[in-house]
């Protein structure tokens, strides 16, 4: 995505840019990518711009669908005025933005979501850079597509995390799954931003932990109902995750609630399992594969950053 704002910056100017992705299943726009906004502008955009301007407003105002609709090219089509909404009088033009644009997303009568431009000069975004902005389109597009998390349909354990700098949340994009998206707050808030893969253990269920870093450092988490690789078990793989800690069989006892004989009993199966002989060779194993479960308090992870920094 930066490779196509910087290009598009060679094309025409403006001072600030946010995507904007759709997600259908629960009707609401998440942030993918935003820089030149402060967060009071950026936030109206994300939430205020779709209620007053919901999907399909370019078709309804511009007298060329195909091109998005600005300010200084566009006012006197749009209705209500965007210089006469909440989102211009209390935030952008606060902020000193004079002139601003959208283009929708729309892909074979898909809608993906927006991109909002704004520039600190009025008469910025003239018919000429409309017509620009809208070769731009396909490519951004493009862009949604090359990854399986912007899917019209949405899984039903799938998340859109909020980075600490945006006031950290975990919002589940399925209306109806409440309870697991605190369970998921809970184990993840001190960890998410270390997370790549790994899985998440929930209401005795077993869940592969995929993990996408969007522009903006907010992140979007699918957890996908799996089984455990190696014919491990549940407790085994729980065992496996303290032993990349370089815990002894007492320590990952006093961790998990069970004997020291009951680790020892695990370690030996996994040893089997996994075709190694040690815990090092095991705690490896395990991190390159990805084979572990992150702890609420972010010690497993910790260790495999640590370890991945130093290696």
């Amino acid at each position: 995505m930066d490779y196509i704002i910087n290009v598009m910056r060679s094309f025409f100017h403006f001072d600030a840019i946010q995507i904007l992705w759709f997600c259908k299943h629960n009707q609401k726009h998440y942030e993918i990518f935003s820089t030149g906004y402060n967060r009071p502008c950026a936030d109206s955009l994300v939430y205020d711009f779709p209620k007053i301007y919901p999907p399909g407003f370019s078709k309804v105002f511009s007298q060329d669908n195909a091109l998005p609709l600005s300010i200084s090219a566009s006012e006197t089509l749009v209705q209500p005025a965007f210089t006469e909404s909440s989102i211009y009088k209390n935030y952008l033009n606060k902020y000193g933005f004079h002139d601003g644009m959208t283009l929708e997303l729309i892909d074979a009568e898909n809608y993906i979501g927006l991109v909002h431009f704004s520039a600190f000069g009025a008469n910025s975004f003239n018919v000429y850079v409309q017509m620009l902005v809208s070769n731009f389109k396909t490519a951004i597009i493009e862009w949604f597509k090359q990854s399986d998390f912007f899917e019209h349909w949405v899984n039903k354990h799938k998340f859109y995390i909020f980075n600490e700098k945006n006031g950290f949340a975990v919002e589940s994009l399925n209306l109806s799954v409440a309870k697991v998206e605190s369970e998921v707050t809970e184990t993840l808030s001190k960890t998410y931003h270390q997370l790549k893969s790994g899985y998440f253990l929930m209401d005795n269920l077993i869940y592969k932990i995929c993990m996408l870093k969007l522009p903006n450092e907010n992140f979007i988490l699918d957890l996908i109902p799996s089984k455990l690789p190696y014919k491990l078990t549940k407790k085994e793989i729980l065992v496996l995750s303290w032993l990349i800690t370089g815990l002894s069989d007492k320590e990952i006892a006093k961790q998990l609630f069970l004997g020291e004989r009951t680790i020892h009993s695990h370690v030996t199966s996994i040893y089997r399992k996994l075709a190694v002989s040690n815990r090092i060779e095991a705690a490896v194993f395990a991190v390159v594969n990805g084979i572990y479960m992150p702890d609420k308090n972010g010690i497993i992870l910790k260790k495999i950053n640590d370890q991945q920094q130093t290696a």
